[in-house]
């Protein structure tokens, strides 16, 4: 009796746990994926798009996902039929001696708020050599292989992600001999971060911006905030640069909207300079959009986000190409917040941008009684120092977990670190940031 109980409650409390999670499901063959399809294929356009509940296809602007029926193959599984796929053709490559994410674009990504079960309904577009899927998450850390399809026969792979918020890309690598694309059914994954609040978006050919003295807001290095709290900060020695129309590229449609001009840094910018960048204040999460295309050929533009603090968040996109506008998105999880969109230099160069439009939700100032106490960073830092008022124990960690520095000086000197991502811990409370020198 007393074990027939206990397994009772053991069950009920394993069927509450998993009654609580939310599954979000994007299943191809169905809305809004399906009234997309033309002759060609959605994808073809090689314009990224993302669906209202959080799924992205990202292109290159070059070369596309192609979505369609599928001619080969249209598996049925537990009573439903899928009809369409969309496939790479081929698989995509990884730059080398760069970070994980393929070069050029093309993966499909979604935001978690922690722990999540993937699923994902595939087969190879080719029999030799077989396809494989592989898991990225935001800090471009190799996660996973999901799986190697076959090409025959579609079925579903599963992985589960344990960890922190992050953005999770799903690709297929090219193996190195010889195309490996993949066509993927379906997707589904839990604790999916949802896209709340309204929309607010700045769209740099609108009346606002295309009818300014340009002289005198943009190429007089001045700041301009805009009544919907976008700010362009100028630094009173370098500032921005109007193009109207952007004459290298054809006007960006994305979701139905033209977005002919742009606005144009040249060359980069140090991550700690506080200078040419895009501000505006979020209340909390908040999914962002940005049509972007670099300003260079090599190296290519990157972009990054950084909070109030100056401390680095993440990267919005990179190896973003000159003869092609594509549009990337990210969702910041966190406290109110001053977010700063800038162009970041590369090692080696230039690294400019020309920025079409950019869209936020939840943008707005929050209540006093609230910034009073947001979070404040428990220490300040200025790309070659940490300033540690506090004396707290600090350890510097590179991106693989490595400790790199323990002090509690008030000065923490990083200038011998080479330039990327460290992790940045107070060991007695456990609280943790990071930072990109």
């Amino acid at each position: 009796m007393k074990k027939t109980l206990l397994f009772t409650l053991i069950m009920f409390v394993v069927s509450t746990s998993i009654m609580a999670v939310t599954k979000t499901v994007w299943n191809l063959s169905t809305e809004p994926f399906i009234s997309l399809v033309t002759s060609t294929g959605v994808f073809n356009a090689n314009v990224t798009y993302t669906t209202e509940d959080g799924l992205t296809f990202q292109t290159d602007g070059r070369y596309a996902w192609n979505l369609k029926p599928d001619e080969k193959v249209q598996p049925e599984i537990d009573g439903v039929t899928y009809t369409h796929s969309i496939t790479t053709v081929g698989g995509v490559n990884v730059a080398p001696g760069h970070f994980t994410l393929p070069y050029g674009g093309r993966y499909l990504a979604f935001d978690v708020a922690g722990d999540s079960e993937i699923a994902v309904l595939a087969r190879s577009y080719n029999s030799s050599p077989a396809g494989k899927i592989v898991i990225t998450d935001h800090e471009e850390t190799f996660v996973d292989t999901i799986g190697r399809p076959t090409q025959g026969v579609a079925k579903w792979y599963t992985f589960s992600y344990f960890g922190g918020p992050t953005r999770l890309y799903i690709y297929p690598p090219r193996w190195t001999s010889g195309n490996c694309g993949v066509n993927f059914y379906a997707i589904t994954a839990t604790n999916v971060v949802p896209v709340e609040g309204e929309k607010t978006t700045w769209d740099f050919s609108d009346a606002e911006f295309s009818s300014m003295n340009l002289e005198g807001v943009f190429n007089n290095k001045q700041t301009y905030t805009t009544e919907s709290l976008l700010s362009v900060i100028g630094n009173g020695s370098y500032g921005w640069t109007y193009r109207a129309p952007d004459n290298r590229v054809a006007s960006l449609n994305y979701k139905g909207m033209q977005h002919p001009n742009s606005l144009e840094v040249p060359s980069g910018v140090a991550v700690s300079s506080d200078t040419r960048y895009f501000s505006f204040p979020v209340k909390g999460n908040s999914h962002i959009e940005v049509g972007v295309r670099s300003y260079n050929a090599t190296p290519m533009g990157k972009l990054i986000i950084t909070d109030n603090e100056n401390l680095f968040l993440d990267t919005l996109a990179k190896y973003t190409l000159r003869d092609y506008v594509t549009t990337h998105s990210y969702v910041y999880q966190g406290p109110p917040a001053t977010l700063k969109l800038m162009p970041s230099k590369w090692i080696d160069g230039n690294a400019g941008m020309n920025f079409y439009f950019i869209s936020a939700t939840n943008v707005g100032e929050v209540e006093s009684s609230i910034t009073e106490n947001k979070y404040t960073a428990f220490v300040k830092f200025n790309q070659n120092e940490l300033f540690n008022a506090n004396n707290v124990d600090l350890e510097v960690c590179d991106i693989s977990g490595q400790i790199v520095i323990r002090s509690n000086a008030a000065t923490v000197n990083l200038r011998n670190l080479t330039s990327g991502v460290y992790i940045i811990r107070d060991i007695k409370s456990g609280n943790t940031m990071k930072i990109l020198k």
